[in-house]
């Protein structure tokens, strides 16, 4: 690490935390260099840095993808492939509001208890089959099955096709977030149907605007342009989108021209990559994904069941110098919500960092030489790991023994439900989910302070209360105040701790154009990749 970074660090960092943010803030921009500089275009030759590309498109993701039918897995587990390949209900502009998709229009009763849908005619899957009302019905009923719905989904209390391309939705109360989060993933009936279970997770159909064409388990996923999509034609006419889990390897192969593009570039690599000759980043900010300790109280005896405890790991953490020293500056810290976000709370501040009141705490609440472990989602988001290590490091300033405990994204699934189901078995775990920087935030709020969902972990019958009735507010002015009301509360109550909220990056050649789309997952919609200005590997104009 250079002089000038060491002093940029210590003169942001807080005198508390300055030895701490710059050890770890070194340790990671010395392992985010890239061990190869420079590297040959993809054709090689002479070539301008930056203006060759591919064909297929080579884009390094670190999600790793086995199978690829959102009813079977989470969304956030397969979203940079699986946004390309369906379509859902609802569509999104870049900033992130509602846009006509599958469904053409809709109406939504006053009470926001049931939604109308007309689908778009014309509509075709993969292979060939029509896109009907019955597929709709059959993709809610298939998740609510298979256990992988969202939030919204499983909160549709019926669904019904009332004709080929009409579809009537009702909730048990009001529903707001089922529009803007997009309803669910339609998948083909009849093909599901006829070609069996198995056979679809390993080569699925959709309607969307690529189709699957192959997997390589635990190397690529190959897609190909579907020209028969309803939206139109991309200009990207073959991708492949390679599992690069490691980071450093992700920026060394965008550097050495192995990629084209890359997501989830780690943020202590983010000016070197903007240095670099031939390649230029596109930056999300806030990304929508909020990375927060979730502390799980069910069971009284536990140490965190103490307001004083709480408060005192609230205190310990400096979430400023993560943010500014560790992530470097990318991520924004939000107390709860973003500036334009349904019920942002100007006056709602961030919990200080006090390492001297959090040891006096952990003191009058008999907690000293407290120790647990610290589960998190591997690969879920970068900068996840160094924030885990650094809440850890934090929390042991004040006498706290944290251990990180990553967790692969499956492992980690099955150790929340169970969790959830048993109130014995309390944790302090970091979580990432959307709240903060989503437009429409009830529904990210109700998933993670209601006791609605089989991951529910916020053990506060007030605070689940204020949730449930803020999302059964139809008018969005008073549904607002409930969610300032919550807000407060919860901020008070610290179960929840907020530490920062992301910035998507993405950097690729210069000849590349693209514009990322807020939504609820780190997506990649390959329909607003151009490449119009590259030329492919054999210099040929990219058609």
């Amino acid at each position: 690490m250079s002089a000038v970074a060491e002093t940029r660090l210590r003169a942001a960092a807080r005198p508390a935390g300055a030895a701490l943010a710059l050890a770890l803030a070194g340790a990671l921009l010395l392992s985010a260099c890239s061990k190869r500089d420079g590297g040959s275009e993809a054709g090689g030759g002479a070539a301008a840095p930056g203006s060759t590309v591919h064909t297929p498109l080579v884009i390094d993701i670190r999600q790793v993808g086995e199978v690829y039918d959102p009813t079977s897995v989470l969304p956030s587990e397969i979203s940079a492939v699986a946004f390309n390949v369906y379509d859902w209900l609802f569509d999104r502009h870049f900033d992130g509001s509602v846009k006509p998709g599958l469904a053409e229009t809709w109406t939504v009763s006053p009470d926001a208890k049931e939604v109308t849908i007309t689908l778009r005619q014309g509509v075709t899957f993969h292979d060939g089959s029509p896109l009907t009302a019955d597929d709709v019905v059959y993709s809610w009923q298939r998740m609510v099955k298979g256990g992988f719905g969202t939030r919204v989904s499983r909160s549709l209390q019926t669904i019904e096709a009332l004709d080929a391309h009409t579809v009537r939705v009702r909730f048990a109360q009001p529903e707001l977030g089922f529009v803007p989060f997009g309803g669910f993933a339609v998948l083909p009936k009849a093909t599901i149907e006829r070609v069996g279970d198995a056979e679809f997770k390993a080569r699925p159909v959709g309607s969307g605007p690529y189709r699957f064409v192959a997997l390589a388990r635990g190397q690529y996923v190959d897609l190909e342009r579907y020209d028969g999509w309803w939206g139109g034609k991309p200009e990207v006419q073959k991708a492949r989108f390679q599992f690069v889990t490691d980071d450093n390897t992700r920026v060394a192969r965008l550097k050495a021209g192995e990629a084209d593009l890359s997501m989830q570039v780690p943020y202590p690599a983010v000016a070197e990559v903007q240095a670099a000759p031939g390649l230029k980043t596109a930056v999300l900010s806030p990304g929508g994904m909020t990375a927060f300790l979730a502390l799980k109280t069910d069971n009284p005896k536990t140490p965190w069941a103490d307001p004083r405890v709480r408060e005192a790991i609230a205190l310990a953490i400096d979430t400023r110098a993560i943010v500014k020293d560790i992530l470097h500056g990318h991520p924004q810290h939000f107390p709860l919500l973003a500036p334009g976000d349904l019920g942002y709370d100007e006056g709602l501040k961030a919990h200080p960092h006090d390492p001297e009141r959090a040891r006096a705490l952990l003191k009058d609440a008999g907690a000293e030489g407290l120790a647990f472990e610290l589960p998190y989602i591997a690969g879920a988001a970068t900068g996840l790991k160094e924030t885990a290590e650094a809440v850890a490091l934090y929390l042991g300033k004040v006498g706290i023994k944290a251990t990180p405990k990553p967790l692969e994204g499956p492992q980690f699934i099955r150790w929340v439900l169970q969790s959830s189901r048993n109130p014995q078995q309390d944790y302090e775990a970091l979580f990432i989910g959307a709240v903060a920087g989503t437009g429409e935030t009830s529904g990210g709020l109700l998933t993670h302070f209601g006791s609605v969902t089989p991951f529910a972990w916020y053990a506060n019958p007030q605070i689940n209360g204020m949730a449930l009735k803020m999302a059964g507010t139809a008018d969005r002015d008073q549904r607002a105040e409930a969610i300032k009301a919550l807000g407060r509360a919860a901020h008070e109550d610290r179960r929840y701790i907020p530490l920062w909220t992301s910035a998507h990056v993405y950097a690729m050649k210069r000849c590349i154009e693209f514009k990322p789309t807020l939504g609820a997952y780190d997506v990649l919609l390959l329909r607003d990749v151009k490449t119009s200005g590259c030329k492919t590997a054999a210099g040929a104009a990219k058609p």
